[in-house]
Order: structure tokens, then C-alpha cells, then sequence
């Protein structure tokens, strides 16, 4: 137990203190030190937990206690060493000090309490602390001095310092962010909305405060007609602010009233207090109008073209599932019409594809016109379209389809100086309760419109599964599965077809010919390469052709020597493809074949077809070193019209002409003419489907300068061409 007289020691400190704070002028010390001694005065100070220090008007140190020196990291003797005590303080308060120093002096002769003030010290490690100073203007020993207390305030300042800066952060954040700040209390009123509000909604915040939204809308918007969709989501949020749950990502449009809107997304929580009462809300809002406006963006781009606006093939796809569906649960009927457009190729290589994208806009918003709203219409790609007819029978779609024959025929296309007419071949069928797949309609109507090609373009032809026409389209599709299966499973085999030079001793050509493998026969191309030019399968199947001679080219290299020429058949889906043209020059370049060895053949249809394509696809494997040949010429209508545009360098005449010119004088003078113009144009000639003596001799007299079929040589597997001249009759 702590003894009367230590007991009565801490009561005189604190009594001291006590009156020492409240000491309203200089003679304060002077009393207390008249009534104790220095040395009991000394010992009081130091027992203080308060830092006293007296100091000169120099600033010299004369009296320290120990409080205020541990405050510093020092001895009172180290202090008192000090000659003057700027030392302990940054070195910006020194100046202020002197400030207040020469303040109070100013005013000694009124009656002031202290002054009151913080001041930045240093403590002996090098670390700042804070002190909290009550500066007095004392006697001290008959002479003036300071008498100063001080506090330590350091952790006190720097959590005051900590919030003031976290509450200029959130300002700061509030102010400039992108979202705005708001809160509203228990009556759902908005007591506090950031500044961000004003500048994202265009309504200055005093016509919020204080009320609640639905007083706004009515103060504000009382003529505002909301959609059943906005009304019932309003409707629920309410639920949920009743409820007092917290919330986030709240869509809901803001309507400016300078008729503009933006929308908003908000997320809020409710605000309890400590015993629990639901005392208001607290949240963000966020202008979402340009995500929103750029995710609309993405998925219409998602499941609509891009060129005609239209809905995708994705996208009509999921449509056409839903009327299976519809068709399946409630027995109700719908057409599927799929449309292919006529010579729309004439328009894309006579005027290039801007001209094409020109024409499928347009054609786009002819159908939309034909068509009803209710309709699903969709581009499928290229130029082929689709439409669903909602609850509709075949005959009705008829009537459509023949309407829409009807303004296609009236319409003209004009680019530039030229005008072009089109028309829009289409096939229906019958979505019905028997319908299978979506794969299985569309293949229907594929097929339905390839017979409305057939039958003279630009009508209409319906499905039917004992159609026999449609039944030969399906036998297409059936040869393009087995297709398929030969590339995979290397099912096809070469055959070689001598052509012989009648007018000179040179070399011989070859044509190599593709065959299908059906266990130990052989299936002739006409029977599988309609469907391969059908289904996209030529490249494919032109590029096994390719690299198969190439290879057998490599290995044979006497069979080089001996042969001029080795002819190479192309599809038409090939010619301009320019996949295919590096995949040629880089397959030569593989397996080491010279370029000037290899002549590609392409039939005129196809050219004058893809006229500006084929002229690209030429020049580009003429610049390598390779040579062009055009069978069937004379099929086309316009032969010689468009011959001087191809860069051809052999003309194969066709043998419809061939065949019959012995006996027929229209065929022989066709022969004649094609020949003479062929070589005016310094253009080699190349006669097909020689098969006997006497036409043999007929265009060797004519000046023919090759021959090509039976009479000359049948086709014969490549892996028997060892020796190129035992192949032929006619020996030079």
C-alpha cells in the first residue's frame, strides 16, 4: 500500500497541473515557486505525465521534465545541453514558433489565456511526432521566459489525417467518377445525390432531394407513358425495397428532358442502425446506355447479316426448329421457301462485289415488301435467301412466290452505265407434324429449288418425295456422301488419254482422267463430279487430282522426257479460287515438276461463267510457267466473243461438232471456222472424240493440230504409262 505522503505528492502534481493550465498570466510560476522550493518544484514537474519545458526568449532551454524529454527520444540533461531549442523541431516551426513568441509578446499586457497550437517536433531517431503546445509567458527566476506543455497527438493527428483524406478520396471519387453516389432514408426520400447525377441525367439535384421517385415522376413526368415491361419491373423493384434487401445491377431507363435517355444501372443495400431499425438506403447508379447500345450491337451482329440486315443462317436455323416444333405440338402447317438468285454472277464479275453487295441490299428489301412482316425472312449466305410463312398452306405460298416472280421480272439492277435483270429460283416445302429435321427441310428445299434452275430459272418448284426429278437431285446428294468417303479412304484412281500432234513430229500430250473406285469397277466422272461441283467438294477433290500426277510425275521422269505436255482437268467452284492457286505453285514447287510441263483445263462454260475470275486465275499460273486449254469450245453461244478476253494457249473443240463432221457440212464449216479463228488468235486447236480413220483425216487435211480419243487411244490406267509412244494408233 502506497505510503500518506506518496499519496499526498500525486495529488500536489495533479493540483499543480490543474493549475498551471488553467495560469492566466506570467507571475503563475512565480507563486508556485514562492511557496516550495526549486528542489520540491523539480521534483513535482517531473512527476508530471505532462511534458513542461521553460525556455528564454531566445529560445535557450532552462527548465525540461522528464515527460517532455522521453516525448523526444532524450534526457532532460540532453535538452538542457541544447544552446537553443530549434533543434527538436522540424525546421518550417522554428520560424512559426518565433511567430507566435513575438504574438504574445505583442500582447503581454492583456490579460490572454494561453496559446494553443500543434507543432511538428522531432524526435531523436529522426521520426516526426506531433505536439499539441500551450504556450505562457512566465517569470522565471526573476526573468521572462516561456513556459511551455506539451501533449504527444502524433497517433491522434495521423487517424484525424487518415479520415480526412479517406473523406477526400470518396469526395473526390464521388465527384469524378462515372457512377453517381446517392442515399435515401426510411421513407425512400433521397437525402444525398453526388454531383455525377446532374452531369449523366441532365436534372439538377434539388429536384430529387428530399422526395421520393415516384414524386419526382409525378412532379416532373405526369404525362410519361411506361411500357407494360417497365411498369412491371418498377413494380417488382418496389417489392424488394419494401422487403429492405439489398440489390445490384437494377436496369431501368432515365428519361433527360431533353427527350434523350439513358440507362441506368443501380445496386443499392439497406442501412440499419446499432439497435436494428432500417433507417434508409445506401448505393451507386451507373450510365450503362453505351455498353448497352455496343452488347445490342454485338448480338444483332450475332444473328443477323451484316450486308442486308436480314437474320443470319444461325439464327434462321433456331427459327425454323421452333416452326418444327409449333408444327409438332399444335399440328398447325408452315412453308419453307428457299430461294437462289438467277445470274447474279453475271452482275459480280461484269461490275465487281461492290456492285454484287449493291444488288443483294436491294433484292433484300424487295423480298421484305413481298413478304409479310410476320414472316421470317433470313440470308443465308451468298446469294441464296429463306423465309418462313407462319401458319400457311402451299397453295398460299404459291401465290407469294408468284408475285415475287413477278417483281423480280420488273426489276432492273443499274451500275455504273450498264443495267442488268435478275430473277430468283425457289424451292417449297411443307413444314408439317411429319417434318424430321431442320437439316432434312432445308436439303428438301435445296433440292426443290435446283429443279426450279433446271426448269428455266426464276420459278417455283414444291417439293415432292415421289417428285422423280428430285429424286435424281437426292441421287446427287448421295454421290456427295460417297465422295467424301473416297478422298478420306484414297478411293480414286487416274487414267491417262493419249492427245496426238497431227501436223508435227513433237512429243505427245496426256490427259489424265479421274475415276471413282466401287470395289473392282470404276465409276465414270459424269456420274459423281455434278454432285462434287454441287456440294463444294471440287476443290477438294482437284487438289487429290493435282498432287496424285505431280507425285507420278516426280517418279516417272523418262515418261517426262517423252511427253510435251500433261493435262490437268479443273472444276468451275476451282477457277479464281486463290487457295487453289497457291496451293499449285506450291506443290510444284514440292515436287519439282517445271510448271511449263502442266496444262490446266478449264470448259468454257465455266470461263465465260466467271469471266473476270478466270482471266485472274490464268495470268496468275501463266506468270509461274504453266498453260491453259478450253474444252467444249463452241457449246457456248458466245464463243468468239468473249475468246479474245482469255489468255488461253489450246482450243478444244468440242465434239458434238467432231463427231458428225463427216456427215454434216454445218459441223464441218463450225470445225473449219473455230479452227482458222483459233490460229489467227495464235491459238493451238485440239480435236475431241476422234474415233475413226476418216475424221482422223479430215482435220489433218483442215489443219487440225492435235487429236484426241478413241481412234487415236482409249484412257488407260496411269500406273501402265511406262512407255508414252506404245499409247496411240498414229505413229509420227
Amino acid at each position: 500500500m502506497a505510503s500518506h505522503k506518496h499519496i499526498g505528492h500525486r495529488r500536489l502534481v495533479r493540483g499543480i497541473s490543474k493549475r498551471y493550465l488553467r495560469a492566466p498570466n506570467r507571475r503563475w510560476a512565480t507563486k508556485i515557486i514562492s511557496g516550495h522550493s526549486e528542489r520540491e518544484f523539480v521534483e513535482l514537474m517531473n512527476g508530471s505525465i505532462q511534458g513542461l519545458m521553460i525556455q528564454s526568449y531566445d529560445f535557450k532551454p532552462l527548465f525540461v521534465n522528464r515527460a517532455y524529454a522521453e516525448n523526444l527520444g532524450y534526457t532532460v540533461q540532453q535538452v538542457l545541453s541544447l544552446k537553443t531549442i530549434d533543434a527538436v523541431y522540424a525546421p518550417h516551426e522554428a520560424r512559426r514558433l518565433r511567430g507566435y513568441l513575438r504574438a504574445r509578446l505583442s500582447l503581454r499586457s492583456k490579460k490572454t489565456p494561453p496559446t494553443v497550437y500543434e507543432v511538428e517536433a522531432r524526435h531523436r531517431d529522426g521520426h516526426s511526432v506531433i505536439l499539441q503546445n500551450s504556450v505562457s509567458l512566465i517569470q522565471w527566476k526573476n526573468h521572462p521566459a516561456v513556459l511551455i506543455s506539451a501533449v504527444d497527438v502524433t497517433e491522434r493527428y495521423r487517424a484525424q489525417q487518415a479520415l480526412e483524406l479517406s473523406e477526400e478520396r470518396f469526395r473526390d471519387f464521388a465527384e469524378s467518377a462515372s457512377d453517381w453516389c446517392w442515399e435515401m432514408d426510411e421513407q425512400l426520400r433521397f437525402t444525398y445525390l453526388s454531383d455525377s447525377f446532374e452531369r449523366i441525367t441532365g436534372c439538377p439535384k434539388q429536384q430529387v432531394l428530399g422526395i421520393t421517385r415516384k414524386e419526382f415522376m409525378s412532379l416532373y413526368y405526369p404525362d410519361l407513358k411506361l411500357s407494360e415491361n417497365e411498369v412491371e419491373l418498377w413494380r417488382a423493384h418496389r417489392q424488394v425495397l419494401d422487403n429492405r434487401q439489398a440489390y445490384s445491377h437494377f436496369e431501368y431507363n432515365w428519361y433527360r428532358q431533353d427527350g434523350s435517355v439513358v440507362i441506368v444501372s443501380s445496386s443499392g443495400k439497406p442501412i440499419f442502425n446499432k439497435v436494428g431499425k432500417f433507417i434508409g438506403y445506401r448505393g451507386t447508379a451507373t450510365n450503362i446506355t453505351e455498353e448497352k447500345k455496343l452488347s445490342e450491337q454485338l448480338n444483332f451482329h450475332a444473328s443477323h447479316d451484316e450486308l442486308t440486315g436480314l437474320i443470319n443462317r444461325r439464327t434462321f436455323d433456331l427459327e425454323l426448329l421452333n416452326a418444327i416444333d409449333d408444327a409438332h405440338v399444335s399440328d398447325a402447317e408452315h412453308v419453307l421457301v428457299f430461294m437462289d438468285l438467277d445470274r447474279f454472277k453475271i452482275v459480280n464479275d461484269t461490275c465487281g462485289h461492290q456492285a454484287g453487295d449493291a444488288l443483294l441490299k436491294q433484292l433484300a428489301e424487295l423480298f421484305q415488301n413481298v413478304f409479310s412482316r410476320r414472316d421470317t425472312l433470313a440470308r443465308l449466305g451468298g446469294d441464296e435467301f429463306a423465309v418462313i410463312m407462319q401458319h400457311c398452306t402451299v397453295e398460299q405460298s404459291m401465290r407469294i412466290t408468284n408475285r415475287l416472280h413477278e417483281e423480280i421480272s420488273r426489276f432492273r439492277f443499274f451500275w455504273d452505265d450498264k443495267a442488268f435483270t435478275v430473277g430468283v429460283s425457289a424451292g417449297v416445302v411443307l413444314i408439317s407434324r411429319d417434318s424430321e429435321s431442320v437439316s432434312r427441310l432445308l436439303q428438301n428445299a435445296d433440292s426443290a429449288c435446283y429443279m426450279a434452275k433446271e426448269n428455266g430459272r426464276n420459278k417455283t418448284h414444291i417439293f415432292s418425295e415421289d417428285d422423280k426429278d428430285l429424286s435424281r437431285r437426292q441421287g446427287e446428294m448421295h454421290w456427295a456422301g460417297r465422295i467424301t468417303q473416297a478422298l478420306e479412304n484414297d478411293a480414286f484412281a487416274m487414267h491417262a488419254q493419249v492427245i496426238l500432234p497431227i501436223q508435227t513430229s513433237q512429243n505427245v500430250f496426256y490427259e489424265f482422267l479421274i475415276r471413282m473406285k466401287d470395289g473392282n469397277q470404276l465409276i465414270q466422272p459424269n456420274a459423281f463430279l455434278p454432285a462434287a461441283e454441287r456440294y463444294d467438294l471440287s476443290l477438294n477433290v482437284d487438289k487429290w487430282v493435282l498432287r496424285t500426277v505431280l507425285a507420278w510425275i516426280r517418279d516417272h521422269r523418262e515418261a517426262l522426257s517423252k511427253t510435251e505436255l500433261f493435262f490437268i482437268n479443273l472444276s468451275g467452284k476451282t477457277v479464281g479460287k486463290k487457295t487453289f492457286q497457291d496451293f499449285a505453285v506450291n506443290i510444284l514447287r514440292e515436287y519439282q515438276v517445271p510448271p511449263e510441263k502442266i496444262c490446266f483445263e478449264i470448259t468454257e462454260t465455266t470461263a465465260i461463267a466467271n469471266l473476270n475470275e478466270a482471266v485472274k486465275f490464268i495470268k496468275k499460273l501463266k506468270d509461274v510457267g504453266c498453260c491453259f486449254a478450253l474444252d467444249d469450245f463452241g457449246s457456248g453461244v458466245s464463243s468468239f466473243a468473249y475468246l479474245k478476253n482469255l489468255p488461253v494457249d489450246y482450243l478444244k473443240i468440242d465434239g458434238m461438232f467432231i463427231r458428225d463432221m463427216c456427215t454434216s457440212a454445218v459441223n464441218l464449216a463450225m470445225v473449219k471456222s473455230i479452227n482458222e479463228i483459233s490460229h489467227v488468235m495464235g491459238k493451238k486447236t485440239i480435236a475431241e472424240f476422234v474415233e475413226n480413220d476418216a475424221i482422223f483425216g479430215v482435220l489433218r487435211n483442215m489443219g487440225v493440230d492435235y487429236a484426241q480419243g478413241y481412234a487415236i487411244g482409249s484412257p488407260f490406267p496411269i500406273e501402265e504409262l511406262n512407255d508414252p509412244g506404245q499409247y496411240y494408233r498414229y505413229q509420227q
